[in-house]
C-alpha cells in the first residue's frame, strides 16, 4: 500500500536563509514560495518505508533523529532535502552548530521542534491514510530520460545525466536528477523551492537530488525565474519506459553504517577560513558528524541508494556500476538522505582542492567507506526475501481530494483530477 500527504514549512516569522554565506544574516522576505514537506509511505507484507522530502538545504541528524524517535519502529525512514538554497537556513535544526560562523545560523531549540512536529504530524497523515480505501490503477513502471543537461562545476567533473522517474501508472511517485537547487543565487530573500521545488508543484510526487557534489544545473531562458521553470517543465517530460515493475515484486529497506574515522579538516581548509590549524581542526570537530550510514531502498529490479551528503558524480557513478554488479536493472544514488557529512570527493578530486575539498570533512578516503557501506545496503537488498504473499495489484489508493493526473498525460479515467496524489497499494 501507498499513500502521500503535504504540509506547509514556512515558518510563521522571517527566519536567515541558508546555502550562501554571501547573503550574511539577511532574513527571509515575504512572497516566495509555500516551502513543503511531502511523505510518501510504502507498505508491502512486513515493510513500511516513509520517504519524505523537505524543501530545505540539508537534513541535519538532529532533525532525522527528533522525526525517528516519534514514528513507529517498524517505520523505516528516509528524509531527503532538495538542497534549495532559498530556504531558512537548516543548521538552525542541527544541535552541533552552537557556534558563530559568519553567514550559517545557529542551532535553536525551538525551531528544530517546530520543523520536527510538522514533518512527523505529515508522515503520520501518510500512515494513517494507509489504511483508505484503495482505487485499482496500472501497475509501476520506472522510466529514465537522458535528454539533459548539467554541468561540472569543478575541474575534470562528469556530469550523469540520467532523469530517473519511479511512477505508478500515469502518476510520478519520486524523481530524481543531478544538479544543485541554485538557479535562483545569493540576491534572492524570498523564499524558493528553485527548480525541484517547481517540478514537485507543477507534476506532483517527489524530486529528489542525485549525485550532486560537483554538479550545478542548467536551465534556457532570459530570466531566472524562466530558468527555474524551463527545467522544471523538462523534469515533468519524463522519455521512454525503461523498467516495468510487477506488482508481485520485492519492496524492502536495508541501512549499512559508514566507517567515517574521525573529522579532518582538510590540508587547506585553515588557510580559506583564515583560522589557526588548531582551530580549524577544533571546529571541525565541533559540528561533522562522527557516525552516519547509507538508507537504500529496493523496488523490483531497482535500488534507490540514500548518502547523507552530496556525493560526486564519480562517486554516484560507481555506486551504479556495483549495484549493476549485484543484479540490479537500474541503480540511482540520492544526496542529502538521513544526515548530512559534507561533500564526499574521490581520493584524486579531494587533493585537487577547491571549495567542494574543503567541506569534506572526513578526509581522503571518505568516499571509498561511502561506496562501501553503500554496497553493504545494496548486497542486504539483493538477497532474495520471501513475504509470504500471492501476486498483488497495484492499486492507487483514494483521499479527500483525489488523485492528480501529469497536466499533459490524461488520466486512464479522469480527463482532470485534483492536486493531491493518495498513492498506490499492493493488495
Amino acid at each position: 500500500m501507498v499513500s502521500y500527504a503535504e504540509a506547509s514549512v514556512v515558518p510563521p516569522e522571517p527566519l536567515p536563509l541558508g546555502g550562501y554565506t554571501a547573503r550574511g544574516k539577511s532574513l527571509f522576505s515575504p512572497g516566495g514560495d509555500d516551502l513543503k514537506v511531502r511523505c510518501l509511505t510504502l507498505k508491502k507484507g512486513d515493510t513500511t518505508i516513509a520517504l519524505v522530502n523537505l524543501e530545505q538545504l540539508t537534513v541535519p541528524k538532529s532533525l532525522y533523529q527528533w522525526v525517528r524517535s516519534r514514528i513507529p519502529a517498524t517505520t523505516s525512514l528516509w528524509m531527503g532535502a532538495t538542497h534549495t538554497h532559498c530556504a531558512p537556513d537548516s543548521q538552525m535544526l542541527n544541535s552541533s552548530m552552537v557556534f558563530e560562523v559568519p553567514g550559517i545560523a545557529k542551532f535553536d531549540r525551538v525551531w528544530l521542534d517546530w520543523y520536527g512536529n510538522r514533518i512527523t504530524a505529515c508522515i503520520q497523515e501518510a500512515l494513517a491514510g494507509l489504511e483508505k480505501k484503495p482505487v485499482r490503477v496500472q501497475d509501476g513502471s520506472v522510466h529514465v530520460s537522458t535528454l539533459f543537461e548539467n554541468r561540472g562545476r569543478r575541474r575534470l567533473a562528469t556530469p550523469i545525466r540520467t532523469l530517473t522517474q519511479w511512477r505508478g501508472g500515469d502518476l510520478p511517485l519520486w524523481t530524481t536528477y543531478g544538479a544543485h537547487a541554485t538557479i535562483f543565487g545569493e540576491d534572492r530573500l524570498a523564499l524558493s523551492g528553485d527548480w525541484p521545488g517547481r517540478a514537485m508543484q507543477m507534476g506532483g510526487g517527489l524530486v529528489f537530488p542525485g549525485a550532486i557534489g560537483d554538479i550545478s544545473p542548467i536551465g534556457q531562458g532570459p530570466t531566472l525565474e524562466a530558468r527555474v521553470q524551463d527545467l522544471a517543465e523538462r523534469v515533468n517530460h519524463v522519455g521512454p519506459e525503461f523498467l516495468r515493475i510487477k506488482t508481485e515484486d520485492q519492496l524492502r529497506f536495508a541501512s549499512a553504517p559508514i566507517d567515517l574515522g574521525p573529522p579532518v579538516p582538510h590540508p587547506t581548509f585553515a588557510q580559506v577560513n583564515k583560522v589557526t590549524p588548531g582551530l580549524a581542526a577544533m571546529a571541525v570537530r565541533a559540528f561533522t558528524p562522527t557516525k552516519a550510514e547509507i538508507a537504500a531502498v529496493r523496488w523490483g529490479g531497482s535500488v534507490m541508494v540514500g548518502v547523507p551528503g552530496e556525493p560526486s558524480a564519480d562517486l554516484g557513478r560507481r555506486i551504479e556500476l556495483d549495484g549493476r554488479n549485484l543484479g540490479f536493472k537500474h541503480v540511482v544514488v540520492v544526496s542529502h538522505v538521513n544526515d548530512w557529512i559534507g561533500y564526499i570527493l574521490m581520493p584524486d578530486d579531494y587533493d585537487r582542492g577547491g571549495y567542494e575539498a574543503t567541506l569534506c570533512f572526513h578526509g581522503r578516503e571518505a568516499a571509498t567507506r561511502v561506496r562501501q557501506a553503500a554496497l553493504a545496503a545494496m548486497m542486504n537488498l539483493a538477497r532474495r526475501r520471501s513475504d509470504g504473499g500471492s501476486a498483488r495489484r497495484l492499486e492507487w489508493q483514494s483521499s479527500q481530494t483525489g488523485l492528480r493526473a501529469h497536466p499533459n498525460r490524461p488520466h486512464a479515467n479522469s480527463a482532470a483530477l485534483p492536486h493531491s496524489v493518495a498513492g498506490f497499494s499492493f493488495r
